[in-house]
């Protein structure tokens, strides 16, 4: 029995340390694109920010490169909860696209307190650079570090720590 209890002590030890020294829970991150990697993929096309000092989400839904769909602004308190929105459809439904917007900022809101936070933006690559490793980026940034989130084009690239399917994470100091 001792040597049982000895031997889960000195496996679990230094995996409790290695978890303690990371910044951010990527075991959870990945559990988390894992459990829900539709919501994540329905960020694709879209570029979100959210703007702490102004409390308010810009949300951008791109076509391709030349197009907008639509630019939508969404207000809300210091809680981080909605007050209001101001929309510019171009060539969509405005109720679609509120309501997409509104689901993608409720996934971005969930990374945000996974990884404890301040701002945190998404871009689409594809559409505007085709010569990145990725296709499409969350970045993540609190107030002495930046992660990167990254969607890649194959498994087979490596940029950081992998997470899940094709999502890896990069540190970055923020400068």
């Amino acid at each position: 029995m001792k040597k049982a209890i000895i031997y889960i002590l000195l496996w679990a030890i230094p995996f409790l340390l290695c978890h303690c020294k990371c910044d951010i829970s990527e075991s959870c991150l990945a559990t988390y694109i894992e459990e829900n990697e539709p919501q994540l993929k329905s960020l694709r096309n879209w570029d979100i920010f959210f703007e702490s000092e102004r409390d308010f989400w810009s949300c951008k839904h791109w076509y391709s490169r030349d197009s907008l769909l639509a630019c939508i602004f969404v207000y809300v308190d210091k809680y981080n909860n909605f007050i209001s929105y101001d929309i510019n459809s171009l060539h969509e439904d405005s109720i679609t696209a509120v309501q997409m917007a509104s689901q993608n900022i409720g996934t971005l809101q969930e990374i945000q307190k996974i990884c404890k936070a301040k701002d945190i933006g998404t871009h689409e690559v594809e559409l505007f650079n085709d010569t990145l490793e990725y296709d499409y980026a969350i970045n993540v940034v609190d107030k002495e570090k930046r992660y990167q989130i990254l969607y890649l084009k194959c498994k087979k690239n490596t940029i950081g720590n992998h997470l899940y399917g094709k999502w890896y994470i990069r540190k970055k100091l923020v400068k």
